[in-house]
């Protein structure tokens, strides 16, 4: 797999950047990197960007 392939020569984080790649690597690590899916913190910064712009319309 080329996620163990990366964290074997180093790297610190693995970004899924496509969206269907979270489907086949559930893991939050592979040895010892650090995997990111991107969908998700996109996912996790548009709701807390919705909710500080529902607050500031609701002043």
């Amino acid at each position: 797999m080329a996620a163990t392939y990366l964290s074997r020569k180093g790297a610190e984080a693995v970004i899924l950047g496509c969206t269907e790649i979270p489907l086949a690597i559930q893991y939050q690590k592979i040895e010892n990197s650090l995997i990111i899916d991107a969908t998700t913190v996109l996912a996790k910064a548009l709701i807390r960007e919705s909710k500080k712009l529902e607050s500031v319309n609701n002043l």
